[in-house]
């Protein structure tokens, strides 16, 4: 489960070199759910060490919320997308 949480993290901190999204209220989404991803990446890899399921219940929280946010900032994307046209 650690290697796993530290690819996850690893994808996370590549993904956080992107360029923003040009839409502020898209890109604010966006970075609240790659925030989110880090810290449950970061809890999982201390809970899988550690043997401690209180971290690994954060790190899911973590990334539950993360991908909520995602879907905020994939459907503010598909609002952007039809308004154009």
């Amino acid at each position: 489960m650690g290697r796993a949480c530290g690819r996850f993290a690893a994808f996370i901190s590549s993904v956080q070199q992107a360029p923003p999204i040009p839409d502020a209220k898209a890109e604010r989404y966006y970075s609240l759910a790659l925030t989110n991803w880090e810290t449950g990446a970061v809890d999982c890899q201390a809970g899988a060490t550690a043997a401690d399921a209180a971290l690994l219940k954060t790190s899911g929280e973590h990334t539950n919320t993360g991908t909520g946010y995602f879907q905020k900032a994939s459907a503010r994307i598909v609002t952007l997308l039809r308004a154009a046209g």
